[in-house]
């Protein structure tokens, strides 16, 4: 699956349902062998499925996933700590999940904040995106949403589409039993419009 993402740009993770993208991120994790994943979980919901065996990794495949947490001072310890680590490991891959999880963690300072706040999500994606096109690895970067949804035209969404080379559509099916991938965008754009099953 990790074939499937770009190291050139953004690799975008849709989904209605938060057990989706989990699912999708922890298929991922389970094909790396040998490597190391730096994961910025600032919805804090891989964690609690990681912790209540809702979702298991297959820790047989030799991998090292750090998961880093966020507080309401920011993300900048947090980022300095991954930049750390990424320069002195065999990084595969970067996950920062998710946008809205961003969101919730400056929510006590209001609304007014948020042009803002777009504007500092662009600054730490824009990081994240250098580190890995530097480590030569994907960066992952999920979002909770409504795929008909219509997007205003801010300056974060612009930024998202401009620098987006992959964009999926992930959702569960058959009880929990099937992962359906959609292809909206790809550097292949053979794959545009595709979908993918994976039986989990």
């Amino acid at each position: 699956m990790l074939d499937m993402l770009s190291i050139d740009g953004i690799n975008m993770i849709i989904a209605e349902d938060p057990y989706a993208k989990i699912c999708f991120i922890s298929n991922l994790i389970r094909g790396i062998k040998n490597s190391r994943v730096l994961y910025f979980d600032l919805d804090t919901l891989f964690t609690a499925y990681i912790k209540n065996n809702i979702i298991k990794l297959n820790n047989n495949n030799n991998n090292k996933v750090d998961i880093f947490f966020a507080d309401k001072e920011g993300l900048e310890d947090m980022i300095v700590d991954a930049c750390s680590i990424a320069g002195h490991t065999n990084l595969k891959l970067i996950i920062f999940d998710s946008l809205h999880g961003f969101y919730h963690i400056y929510a006590y300072k209001g609304n007014r904040f948020i042009t803002k706040l777009n504007q500092l999500l662009i600054f730490y994606i824009s990081l994240l995106l250098n580190l890995s096109k530097e480590k030569g690895c994907p960066l992952l970067v999920t979002n909770v949403k409504r795929l008909d949804g219509k997007e205003p035209k801010t300056n974060l969404n612009r930024y998202l589409w401009a620098k987006s080379s992959v964009m999926l559509y992930v959702r569960v099916a058959d009880y929990y039993n099937t992962l359906t991938v959609s292809i909206i965008r790809h550097t292949q754009r053979e794959l545009n419009g595709k979908n993918m099953v994976i039986n989990r």
